[in-house]
């Protein structure tokens, strides 16, 4: 008999004959035995039923049965629900909310989100504009194509990450808010499946690590785009089946620190510091956010309802300009069409807080880091025909701004884990003698030209060796020379659609390059 065998479980399974259980025992005799057993299991509570499941799959494990934890659930049957797990209920998202009675002018909108959000917590100007677009978007769940992650880091606690996600908890589409800590990959993916709300998940940087989650983390890589969806695989009575969930959606995660770099990636970085001594901000009151954030959440229902139609062609011909790379252009994409539909000085705005708050090559990038930092080497040195890998490594750790001098716990980069990192560019160290004769070890500027092309500096992302596409539209003005997003059409087709007319700008804002003054040909290779 099982060692977790025990009064009346031991009782159970001796008047059932499983004392006589082998390998041998015939299947017409073995399901004598599970009948007895679940006749005699009817009323039994929970705890006891554990017990007796647990005995019941050993001795069928000892007897080979395949599956015996199948068998064993087949036998028993599902388990009746304890008094304790009744007190949860289930969950009820708002589904409908009460749109505001007379049309929204959508500047004025957002503007009154700002000035709302700035009331009770401390961040900059262009994370405020990001962060209000961002929670208008997510009334636009259902026409838009990118649905980026909100990230909201801060460097150390008491920075009013969790303050603000309360405040998105009242003005976010079926606002869900969990944690890092609680959250569980089977309850986001059957909320997400369900209910496609917004969730709102603070202590995001528990999500990584040895304990963390790479389900959820999964989920989220998935869910920025439409069509985005995650696999599970469960056993069943016939064997085992794997479901499909839908895993598009809008996400806030706060933060300490940073995310994972497939996260970050995917979204909008926002940054709060510890306010000022001099700076003050009001006390929350969760009755009055409640309020407050339930009239503003009806404006924006009645914004979203006026402009549902138009959205799906703002976000296509949103811009897609030069200092942004095309994952960033992705995930501006819909915070740009909410701008461009709201009018007023909006589209300046949502392009201002994404030139201030993108960052072209992210620290976790570290290979497109490698090639920038390398350039800048090259460029200060003239541009020699060849540098030492001693040299170009040591040039490396010599950076400060850079992580190089951190590797090998603070000696730096070697020349080793260079070479390593240059493998995946198809870049290796050659010796070969220089145009003075002398035999070098090292990489050479005719192997790096390549390179430095396919990875432009910043810069000049979307610049060089890329077409221009903005004939024919005014839109955007600031930074539309790059074309539009996120398709591939043509501008004729675009203006053939009716589309052409979107505009809110006499000229360019001061600061955006101009496309006729560019002094580089469309398809001119960079000069290095």
């Amino acid at each position: 008999m099982s060692d977790l065998a025990s009064p009346p479980v031991e009782i159970i399974l001796e008047e059932a004959g499983f004392e006589y259980l082998s390998e041998d025992t015939p299947p017409k005799m073995l399901l004598k035995m599970l009948e007895s057993v679940k006749t005699q299991a009817k009323e039994l509570d929970d705890l006891t039923r554990g017990v007796l499941r647990e005995a019941l799959v050993s001795e069928l494990k000892v007897a080979g049965v395949q599956r015996p934890g199948q068998m064993a659930d087949l036998t028993l049957g599902k388990r009746t629900t304890t008094q304790e797990e009744d007190q949860g209920r289930a969950i009820v998202l708002v589904e409908k909310t009460e749109p505001y009675g007379s049309p929204v002018n959508g500047a004025e909108l957002l503007s009154e989100i700002q000035v709302w959000l700035r009331r009770y917590v401390y961040a900059s100007e262009a994370s405020v504009a990001a962060i209000a677009l961002w929670a208008v978007c997510t009334w636009f769940v259902s026409k838009v194509y990118f649905a980026p992650i909100l990230a909201i880091l801060s460097p150390t606690k008491r920075a009013g990450k969790s303050l603000l996600l309360d405040l998105l908890r009242w003005i976010c589409w079926k606002p869900v808010a969990t944690s890092g800590i609680g959250v569980t990959a089977a309850v986001m993916f059957r909320l997400n499946e369900q209910h496609q709300p917004t969730f709102l998940i603070d202590e995001a940087e528990k999500l990584s690590g040895k304990n963390g989650s790479l389900d959820i983390i999964g989920l989220l890589n998935q869910g920025y785009r439409r069509g985005g969806k995650v696999h599970r695989c469960r056993e069943t009575s016939d064997g085992h089946v794997v479901d499909e969930f839908d895993a598009f959606g809008f996400r806030a995660v706060a933060a300490i620190g940073t995310l994972w770099d497939t996260l970050i990636d995917r979204a909008v970085v926002t940054e709060m510091q510890r306010k000022p001594i001099h700076e003050s901000v009001h006390r929350f009151d969760g009755r009055l956010v409640e309020a407050e954030g339930g009239q503003l959440a009806r404006k924006i229902c009645r914004f979203v309802e006026d402009h549902l139609e138009d959205f799906e062609n703002a976000e296509k011909v949103a811009p897609r300009p030069k200092w942004l790379n095309d994952r960033a252009c992705d995930n501006w994409a819909a915070l740009f069409a909410v701008g461009h539909l709201a009018g007023g000085n909006w589209p300046t705005i949502v392009l201002d807080a994404a030139k201030s708050l993108s960052n072209t090559v992210e620290d976790g990038d570290r290979g497109e880091l490698l090639i920038q930092d390398v350039r800048g080497i090259f460029h200060n040195r003239n541009f020699p025909e060849v540098v030492r890998s001693q040299d170009l490594a040591e040039d490396l750790n010599a950076i400060e701004s850079s992580l190089w001098g951190d590797y090998g716990k603070g000696k730096g980069i070697s020349t080793h884990k260079l070479a390593a990192m240059f493998k995946p560019f198809k870049l290796r160290p050659r010796q070969k003698r220089d145009s003075y004769g002398e035999k070098v070890r090292g990489y050479w500027l005719e192997d790096l030209k390549k390179v430095f092309e396919r990875y432009p500096p910043p810069s000049e992302v979307g610049q060089v060796g890329q077409p221009n596409n903005d004939a024919g539209f005014s839109d955007f003005q600031s930074g539309t020379e790059e074309g539009s997003c996120p398709t591939s059409e043509s501008a004729e087709t675009l203006a053939s659609t009716g589309l052409s007319h979107l505009s809110h700008f006499e000229s360019p804002p001061d600061g955006y390059d101009d496309p006729s003054h560019d002094s580089h040909s469309q398809n001119e290779p960079e000069r290095i």
